[in-house]
């Protein structure tokens, strides 16, 4: 039986999931920790699970166009330093999921229940689709968990 090339693993987004995230200034420029988030990935890693950054920050495509390969690896090593700061470790860092993936924690997913094309969402409460536009979300205040 050959190796896997790449082991099961849980993708954790960086903006707005694990880092605070106010809009787009640089590759370079990362938000304060999200506690919560922080606590909740150091126990994964405290349990054993291989954790990465899940994040189009290391994108070839950035927000102008195709970025030089430089840039992508300076925006590499401030993420490396960032998870060395916050989390105890430097993690992996990709903006792909693979096979191997078994989790994704990301602020922009929109979970689905397997085989239906139903969200968890509609599921649990019963609510029909009325979500062709992803923009129509819900989306927290800052000030709480009140929405929109």
């Amino acid at each position: 039986m050959s190796k896997l090339v790449d082991e099961p693993h849980i993708l954790v987004d960086l903006d707005s999931t694990l880092a605070h995230y106010e809009g787009w200034s640089s590759p370079y420029d990362i938000g304060a920790p999200v506690k919560p988030m922080v606590d909740r990935i150091k126990k994964l890693i405290k349990e054993g699970k291989e954790v990465k950054i899940f994040t189009a920050r290391v994108s070839e495509e950035g927000p102008y166009g195709l970025r030089p390969r430089h840039e992508l690896d300076k925006t590499r090593d401030v993420i490396r330093k960032w998870c060395k700061a916050h989390l105890g470790k430097e993690l992996d860092i990709t903006n792909k999921k693979t096979f191997h993936t078994v989790q994704i924690i990301d602020d922009r997913c929109l979970q689905i229940v397997p085989n239906t094309g139903q969200s968890v969402v509609e599921f649990i409460t019963g609510v029909g689709s009325k979500l062709e536009n992803p923009y129509s979300l819900p989306i927290p205040a800052k000030e709480g968990l009140k929405t929109k």
